[in-house]
């Protein structure tokens, strides 16, 4: 078991509750499934973790917990129609979280009312509604990095890189052929390498 500070694991509870309140009020649910029960976070469940090392890059932004949570959500529905998985919320690199934070604070400055907010929605997202979410960002990555649905795939279609929802990852031809072949279990996480190599193809095919 990891062990923590005494300021870490005050940190940890603190974030823990900020992102736990989010979640019920976004899923409309009292203990949605991965919420903590009525004891609240504790540095012995799994995912604490998580919550330490989103709320110490909180603080280093010098982020409000809830601002910082509310971004997250924010753009986790926006991008995939869905709320943010906390082992997802501390990520330095890419779009991560300092630029989740900016996007928010940056729209919810041209609101009219000054507040733009992850409301979730009133019932669950039908499958087909939410499959073709996944399918309009696959193809935004596509047009981003100048590369193929395979390729974003292989790039991003991971169990660590956490970009799409598995459900719908399964139900692609692409990736089971890529799962079969053992290519994420080479390659688990975000490949953003073989990305850009896209992108300077692309251009680089642009110029001829």
């Amino acid at each position: 078991m990891r062990t923590y500070t005494a300021e870490q694991i005050a940190r940890g509870i603190t974030f823990a509750w900020a992102y736990h309140r989010k979640l019920r009020r976004f899923l409309r649910r009292s203990y949605p499934v991965g919420a903590f029960g009525r004891r609240g976070p504790s540095p012995d469940d799994t995912n604490f973790v998580h919550h330490v090392l989103s709320a110490e890059l909180a603080d280093e932004l010098g982020v409000p917990y809830d601002d910082y949570v509310e971004a997250h959500f924010w753009v986790e529905q926006r991008l995939r129609g869905r709320h943010p998985q906390i082992r997802f919320l501390h990520r330095r690199s890419g779009f991560g979280a300092a630029e989740r934070v900016a996007a928010w604070r940056q729209t919810q400055a041209q609101a009219p009312e000054g507040a733009v907010l992850a409301s979730g929605a009133a019932e669950p997202i039908r499958r087909p509604e939410h499959f073709a979410v996944q399918e309009r960002y696959l193809q935004q990555l596509c047009t981003r990095w100048g590369a193929t649905a395979h390729e974003v795939l292989a790039a991003l279609g991971g169990p660590d890189a956490g970009v799409f929802d598995p459900t719908w990852l399964r139900t692609q031809p692409a990736w089971r052929v890529l799962e079969v072949a053992g290519h994420f279990a080479r390659n688990p996480g975000p490949d953003i390498a073989a990305l850009q190599a896209c992108r300077e193809r692309a251009r680089a095919g642009g110029l001829q």
